[in-house]
Parts: structure tokens; C-alpha cells; sequence
């Protein structure tokens, strides 16, 4: 096996760790529509999705996953794997791993071997994004993120991607290494912008057209659906928003939870 990247055979295997995958410069809009694309081949039964496997001890400490996807565009098989350790500590005493592996679906030989993390990073905040593109009221022009973790960074730059007119980007964080690393992304991808961190969610909550609910399993943060203004949408990805189906008639609040 070898980093080196080669013609797939039988006898070499790219290993791409996270220091080979940071280097790698892609924009927020060009995950934006990689993403998008994947989705509409789903959709037209080009690719294939099943649900995740999911395992964990009684006691829950943690928990495994396992997802496997077909990409019919381009004839590659992946297999997904996470595992996360410590899921009653708080962060910082939490260990996370996740890895990605493809392979060729036209020459039957493994393609690479990588570290996921990154590939996360991205993918889920362009999925909420996306969301909020297609399902966000009309002229949309403020945005809470709950949450400061991976899926808490990024969030607010893809936000901004998809939707270049919202003028208000709020956060609500107890975390100020995260908080600083919300603030120093958005800065990166938007130099111009700046983020306001609240510190009444009620509020917040309230006065934002476009909530996403990032943070982890123990945080003390829970928006209730009655905060929301009409029309708001609130995306879930972790915790701090109950799930509840994203329907109802034009000018009640709506929830989605990205797959």
C-alpha cells in the first residue's frame, strides 16, 4: 500500500490521511454543487443510499456506524465507517474516527483508503444549507447556528453560500475556542462578515429565519417550536431543536433533519 497516487491495480492502495486531505483546496460552492449532484442522482435511481447501521453498547458510551453508497455517475462503491468513544464525557474527552473507503465499480479494484473527517466537515453543513436554499422563506435574511463543534464552523459559510443575502448571522455557543473558530471561518470564506454571539436563545430563536441546531448530545441549549417565528425553518443535524417533520401550510414553522 503506498500514498502515492496511482493508476488503480491490484497492488497499490492510496492512503490519504488528514494532512493530505487539508491541503486539498475545493470552495464552499464547488461542495455546494457536488453535493447537489449526488442528490439528484439519488433522486433520478442512478445511486443508491441504504440506511446506516448503527451499533452500541447498553450503557451507551458509544456508538458505530457503518453507510454504504453506490455514486452511478461515476461507478464507485464507498463504505463509511464512525466510531465514537466517550459519549457520556464531554468533548474534549471524546474520541472520534471515521474512515472512507472506494472502490472502481468498473474495474473491481479498490480505489482509496481515507480519513473522513474533513469529508463530514463539509458534506453536512452544504446538506443544511442546501435545505435552507429550497425550503427557507422567501428573502431570507437572518440565520442562528447552535452549536460550535466540526458541524458547527462551517455552517454559517455554507448558510452564506446558498444564501448571499441574509445580513444577520447570530451564534449561540458556550465554547470560546469554538466560538473563535465560527468567527475566524466565516472571516476566511466571507472577510467582510462578522458574527454576533447571543446569549438569549429564546430571542434569537425567535427573530432568525433560518435556525440550524449543530450542538452536541449535552448541551443546556433547547429551541422549542413555539420560539419560532412563522415561516422560520429549523434544521436539525444534532441537538438544542426536537425533530419534528418539516410540513404544514405557509406560515407555520418548519424543521428538517438532513440524512
Amino acid at each position: 500500500m503506498t500514498g502515492t497516487p496511482t493508476a488503480p491495480d491490484d497492488k497499490h492502495l492510496r492512503i490519504l490521511s488528514t494532512s493530505d486531505l487539508a491541503g486539498i483546496d475545493i470552495s464552499l460552492a464547488d461542495v455546494v454543487d457536488t453535493v447537489e449532484g449526488a442528490y439528484r442522482t439519488l433522486h433520478a435511481g442512478e445511486s443508491d443510499n441504504p440506511r446506516k447501521l448503527t451499533v452500541k453498547p447498553r450503557d451507551g458510551h458509544s456508538v458505530s456506524y457503518a453507510m454504504l453508497g453506490r455514486d452511478g455517475s461515476r461507478d464507485v462503491v464507498a463504505i463509511k465507517t464512525s466510531y465514537k468513544h466517550g459519549l457520556d464525557k464531554d468533548r474534549d474527552a471524546q474520541h472520534y474516527y471515521t474512515a472512507l473507503t472506494l472502490y472502481d465499480d468498473v474495474t473491481g479494484l479498490p480505489l482509496a483508503m481515507m480519513d473522513c473527517s474533513r469529508i463530514g466537515s463539509l458534506r453536512t453543513p452544504a446538506v443544511s444549507a442546501l435545505l435552507a436554499r429550497e425550503l427557507a422563506v422567501p428573502g431570507a435574511r437572518s440565520a442562528l447556528v447552535i452549536g460550535t463543534g466540526t458541524q458547527g464552523r462551517l455552517a454559517l459559510p455554507f448558510l452564506l453560500t446558498t444564501l448571499p443575502d441574509l445580513d444577520r448571522l447570530m451564534l449561540s455557543g458556550t465554547h470560546p475556542d469554538g466560538i473563535a473558530a465560527v468567527r475566524e471561518q466565516v472571516r476566511a470564506h466571507f472577510p467582510d462578515r462578522d458574527v454576533e454571539v447571543v446569549t438569549d436563545l429564546r430571542s434569537a430563536a425567535g427573530e432568525a429565519d433560518v435556525v440550524v441546531a449543530t450542538a452536541g448530545p449535552h448541551t443546556p441549549a433547547a429551541v422549542e417550536a413555539e420560539w419560532l417565528k412563522p415561516g422560520a425553518l429549523s434544521v436539525l443535524v444534532g441537538h438544542a431543536s426536537p425533530p419534528r417533520p418539516c410540513t404544514g401550510p405557509t406560515g407555520s414553522s418548519r424543521r428538517a433533519r438532513p440524512r
